[in-house]
């Protein structure tokens, strides 16, 4: 089965010539019955023509799955992002014959990769960077949130910035000169 925000399709269906549809979209939900025959029938497909169905139908894109950065400490990044922001620890992982440490912070997968071999890069700061310099996260209370984890060790890069009414940040100094930006949206 393949899945179009909450629907399931099956994967040889027609989305045009689906009973249950009429928007030219699959939208097959929670059925156990899709054009005569039960959807379970549908999971005996081929992979190949399942993903060739969700390219013709779909975006290329499906999901944001993780982000990579540069690490010059494991240590200092466990101690911020587990110790500071309570990311959960997944461990080391081999990738491409290096060990890279795999987090878990607001159900997104962040990757840390060792720096190059024999070398150490210089951290960037976030204002003088190209490329990510930040990572944002909304909160419920951007006041409460910063003094929790102010409590636990976190150096603020910023005040409490307004940059629209309708918004309030602040930015947390993380390791290798990233920042992560707490979100308040007043709306």
């Amino acid at each position: 089965m393949i899945r179009f925000g909450n629907s399931l399709a099956a994967p040889d269906c027609n989305p045009n010539d689906c009973p249950l549809n009429g928007n030219g979209r699959p939208a097959v939900r929670d059925a156990s019955i899709h054009n005569g025959r039960h959807v379970a029938d549908h999971r005996h497909r081929a992979y190949d023509r399942s993903i060739r169905h969700v390219l013709r139908r779909t975006a290329l894109i499906q999901e944001f799955h993780h982000i990579h950065f540069r690490a010059s400490s494991f240590d200092e990044v466990r101690a911020f992002y587990c110790g500071v922001l309570e990311a959960e620890d997944l461990g080391l992982v081999t990738l491409a014959g290096a060990e890279h440490l795999r987090l878990k912070l607001a159900g997104q997968i962040l990757n840390f990769a060792p720096d190059a071999p024999g070398r150490v890069s210089p951290a960037v700061p976030a204002t003088e960077r190209l490329g990510i310099y930040h990572i944002a996260f909304t909160v419920d209370n951007l006041e409460k949130s910063c003094a929790d984890y102010e409590s636990r060790g976190a150096r603020f890069a910023s005040d409490v910035l307004r940059p629209t009414d309708d918004l309030k940040v602040r930015f947390i100094q993380a390791p290798d000169g990233m920042h992560v930006e707490l979100m308040e949206l007043l709306t």
